[in-house]
């Protein structure tokens, strides 16, 4: 599997390329697009091209630009598979644009939706629909990068024009897709983002309402003392939990990929010829809706 990374502004670019240089079997082409205030540390050996039109052919084209420029970014790739990080635009008009543009393409685009790919959310999906009742679901998601100062490195992060959200948007996205996969269409009840001194989003605290009456209730902290993630799905027949403390990238937790591992499982399903699963374009478009939604609230 022959990969090259598109753009070096989003901090999991780093953990892409990491997975790419230490798998066998995948090699990394080259990196196109750099992002000049990016800390990206370029693997060597690995060639560094401004434009992805000279890149050597790839199978996969791995696009970690700022979410603002995509739309000058991927109509330009050729790559027959695309891992496009999230969020798809960085505002409506962008999201709807780019999922239309993507799906007339052709070949696969694969979404930064890591959550998808972790068999604990699925099986609470399936719990579900195999006619568990679900009474309430609480998602969290936490790390230290505003507390260590590691994510004030990368500014694309610190920039919600260039990446479309601030801290709750950049991890909440995900624990809205996931409680979507798991409850079905939900519909915000409240918001409430959290700053510092300086005016900086670090993370905020959501309640939705799914169906049949039930709630969800989302927290996300982007200056906390550990990185975190953890499901909890109150069933009127009991409890499932999973996740815990983050460790270092590709592990996961307790149930739960992290992007490098759900990144992995794509690259899995690409090499064996299969559909790379996780979450398709109307699953970000849709949690793109949904945390526009929240954030209105």
């Amino acid at each position: 599997m022959r990969v090259a990374i598109v753009g070096t502004a989003h901090v999991h670019a780093a953990d892409y390329a990491a997975v790419c240089e230490g798998r066998p079997g995948t090699t990394l082409v080259g990196i196109a697009a750099p992002d000049p205030g990016s800390p990206f540390r370029f693997p060597p050996d690995v060639p560094v091209v401004a434009e992805p039109a000279v890149l050597i052919p790839h199978d996969l084209a791995v696009v970690t630009v700022d979410a603002r420029s995509q739309e000058s970014v991927i109509p330009s790739l050729r790559a027959p598979h695309l891992f496009v990080e999230k969020p798809l635009g960085a505002d409506r008009g962008a999201r709807e644009r780019l999922a239309v543009h993507l799906a007339a393409r052709g070949g696969t685009t694969s979404l930064g939706f890591f959550l998808r790919h972790g068999p604990a959310p699925c099986a609470m999906a399936e719990a579900v629909r195999g006619g568990r009742r679900l009474r309430e679901l609480r998602l969290r998601f936490a790390h230290d990068g505003l507390r260590a100062g590691w994510l004030e490195a990368w500014p694309a992060h610190l920039s919600p024009e260039r990446m479309g959200y601030g801290a709750f948007g950049d991890l909440g996205i995900h624990l809205l897709d996931a409680a979507t996969l798991v409850a079905g269409p939900l519909a915000p009840e409240a918001c409430r983002l959290r700053h510092r001194a300086d005016g900086l989003e670090t993370g905020g605290s959501a309640r939705l309402a799914g169906p049949n009456g039930v709630a969800v209730h989302l927290e996300v902290d982007a200056a906390a003392t550990e990185a975190c993630l953890t499901v909890e799905a109150k069933f009127e027949d009991g409890t499932l939990t999973c996740g815990g403390r983050l460790g270092p990238p590709g592990t996961g937790a307790g149930g739960l990929p992290d992007p490098a591992s759900g990144f992995s499982t794509v690259l899995d399903a690409l090499e064996r010829g299969e559909p790379p699963g996780g979450a398709i374009l109307s699953d970000a478009v849709a949690a793109g809706r949904l945390l526009d939604a929240v954030l209105a609230t």
